[in-house]
């Protein structure tokens, strides 16, 4: 089981959720009998404006959900404050990255690395505002092969607010050499057809890096969100053999991942984070009528113009 909480930026940072997040059921006690006492096993990270928590085992929601939304303690926030501060000082590079992307992309004063800008008072009272049922996606992901993810809750302010803007954007990002692709606003097309040019670069990128120049540590693409904006992190090689042909084989492919039931996340994240219900079936239409002409003019022609400046 799965619940997703929307838990927003405080002041452009997310030092404040973060926090929150390292207080959920935590306990200081030093007794180990009471430690495991009625301990939900289950585990838990943030990252944007969504803090995750997973758990494997087949156990109530609701159980889950009233030890998630239980009050914070003060000790400890104060004891967790130094693991905090060690974990933001020893930042994944993955984390450095999304950090950078989203300043270049959205706003440069967002944060999300520091342990600086927090106090107890406001971290306890963002729990209890964001902490609630109205900002949970809880649904159950292990399902049969061939049925979507099984759908418990959704509160009325998980869904992400699309703007009207439906922007178009595409610039080379230094910080770790390589293009970015993206949307900011977007309907059910190109959702999915950012979706499909994610798969389709991600596979050539494979094929050109590792079987054309033969390297086994290679860059590989990624598809990444953050409120009404949608995007493609793909590395600064050369697109010139992502052809025709290449084009309609990916493109057979994808359908056929499609009609075997891959992709369950993106399609339930459609309906209910995006709002952009479709049916299986309704999506694998829509990918059927994708065009290598406007793959070109979309993808590959931005890819081209940014390589050249880059």
């Amino acid at each position: 089981m799965k619940i997703y909480i929307k838990t927003p930026l405080l002041d452009n940072s997310q030092t404040v959720p973060h926090m929150v997040e390292h207080c959920l059921r935590r306990s200081l006690s030093l007794n180990p009998q009471w430690f495991f006492e009625k301990k939900l096993p289950y585990e838990q990270w943030i990252q944007g404006e969504w803090t995750y928590v997973i758990c494997d085992q087949q156990i109530d929601s609701e159980d889950l959900i009233k030890e998630i939304k239980m009050p914070l303690v003060k000790q400890v926030y104060l004891t967790e404050k130094n693991p905090f501060k060690e974990e933001l000082i020893g930042v994944s590079r993955g984390s450095q990255v999304f950090e950078a992307m989203l300043q270049k992309i959205v706003d440069p004063k967002i944060v999300l690395n520091s342990w600086k800008g927090k106090n107890w008072d406001v971290v306890n009272f963002y729990h209890k505002k964001y902490f609630q049922e109205e900002n949970f996606l809880v649904f159950d992901e292990n399902v049969e092969d061939r049925n979507e993810y099984n759908f418990i809750f959704c509160g009325k302010n998980v869904q992400e607010e699309n703007s009207s803007i439906n922007r178009k954007f595409s610039l080379i990002f230094n910080f770790n050499n390589t293009l970015i692709l993206g949307y900011q606003g977007y309907d059910l097309y190109h959702y999915w057809f950012l979706i499909f040019s994610w798969v389709m670069l991600e596979n050539y990128c494979s094929y050109f890096q590792r079987y054309q120049l033969g390297i086994y540590y290679y860059e590989i693409t990624v598809l990444d969100h953050f409120r009404d904006y949608m995007w493609i992190t793909t590395p600064n090689i050369d697109y010139s053999g992502l052809d025709l042909i290449f084009f309609e084989k990916g493109k057979s492919y994808f359908i056929g991942l499609l009609r075997d039931f891959w992709f369950k996340e993106k399609l339930f994240f459609g309906n209910y984070m995006y709002g952009l219900p479709a049916t299986r079936d309704e999506v694998i239409a829509l990918c059927e009528s994708f065009s290598w002409n406007y793959f070109q003019k979309e993808v590959l022609t931005p890819l081209n113009e940014m390589k050249k400046g880059a």
